[in-house]
């Protein structure tokens, strides 16, 4: 979904920072980081940081960055994949780290976050591509569900991936297993940015990683962000859900307003619960506010295979703020203060 961003800065009386911004491609999303009182080496060191995890968390193809970046060799998800039930692979400790997290996370989320089942993912978007926004064929729905039911289960798949911390390598079983870290990776890289800038003593900052995983410090004008949510369905004021005033802090946003096809009424896209690699349409978005990018990018992906009530709890529980904007009657759930966020009227 795409978020409505605020990107106009007044400088006032801290005219004296310089301001580095830039706009650049990476992780297959356009990124921009915009911040004031740092370097070019920063700002430098940020595109580095995604420059990285593109390359290292990149299951699409074997060279994710240009042949003269520093990390044009370096092995990714996409060799470790096409080394299915061949041999092990010797990975960078960063994407040893990733992986590691990324397998901790399934147990973090009751099994609802599983970066191992890429074969039910793939078969999806294969369908959303063929029928994007529009109403599935019998035929192919039910040749879908029918390979569907040949995979191994999502709750059997952490079996078929050995991890070596001795020598970094990772080895997955068989072809029955595809490891896809597309639902943590940007995350992650989101993080590591934002804590450099932290470590760096620059608190006035955005930076904005396709519109569905913001970072943000202070505004310039030492006041909180307002950032905009915007309706899918069009059904509140000025095609907002609400708008978020906050500042230093992570904001991740799933959803399918672009990305889906339609079956008796029934929304599929690439969200696909691991319990029953369908894909649930509970909600039409789910915004998620906290410190911390990767686990939210993970827990919006979780949530979205979630019921309402174990949305809730789940959040609740590992104490993230949310936003859902539920399909069934077109309603806004959040347990933000109103002073946090404000949920637009119904036209």
């Amino acid at each position: 979904i795409t978020l409505l961003i605020n990107l106009i800065f007044l400088i006032g009386c801290e005219k004296e920072l310089k301001r580095q911004r830039t706009v650049f491609s990476a992780m297959n999303t356009t990124i921009s980081v915009d911040f004031y009182g740092g370097s070019e080496e920063d700002l430098k060191e940020i595109i580095d940081i995604y420059a990285k995890y593109s390359q290292i968390s990149s299951n699409f193809r074997r060279h994710e960055v240009d042949s003269d970046s520093p990390y044009y060799n370096w092995t990714n998800v996409y060799l470790i994949n096409e080394k299915r039930g061949i041999e092990a692979v010797e990975v960078s400790d960063e994407l040893f780290e990733l992986i590691e997290y990324s397998l901790w996370l399934i147990d973090d989320t009751n099994g609802y976050f599983n970066p191992l089942m890429g074969n039910a993912i793939d078969i999806w978007k294969e369908v959303i591509t063929a029928f994007k926004k529009v109403e599935i064929s019998e035929e192919v729905y039910n040749e879908t569900l029918a390979s569907l039911e040949n995979l191994t289960k999502a709750s059997e798949l952490k079996e078929k991936i050995v991890l070596n911390k001795d020598n970094k390598s990772v080895y997955l079983k068989d072809k029955s297993v595809l490891l896809d870290l597309g639902a943590v990776a940007k995350g992650y890289a989101t993080n590591l940015a934002t804590n450099y800038l932290i470590e760096q003593g620059i608190k006035y900052y955005m930076i904005d990683a396709g519109s569905s995983n913001i970072a943000i410090g202070t505004h310039i004008e030492k006041r909180a962000y307002r950032i905009g949510n915007k309706d899918p369905k069009k059904v509140y004021q000025d095609g907002l859900i609400g708008v978020v005033e906050k500042k230093d802090t992570h904001i991740v946003t799933s959803g399918y307003d672009e990305q889906y096809a339609t079956y008796q009424e029934h929304y599929y896209h690439h969200i696909v619960n691991p319990f029953s690699y369908l894909p649930n349409d509970h909600f039409l978005s789910v915004i998620l506010l906290g410190d911390d990018a990767s686990l939210l990018d993970a827990y919006s992906t979780a949530v979205y295979s979630m019921s309402k009530e174990e949305a809730e709890a789940f959040l609740n529980e590992k104490g993230i703020g949310y936003v859902l904007y539920i399909k069934e009657n077109l309603e806004v759930v959040s347990n933000l203060s109103s002073d946090i966020y404000t949920i637009h009227e119904k036209k």
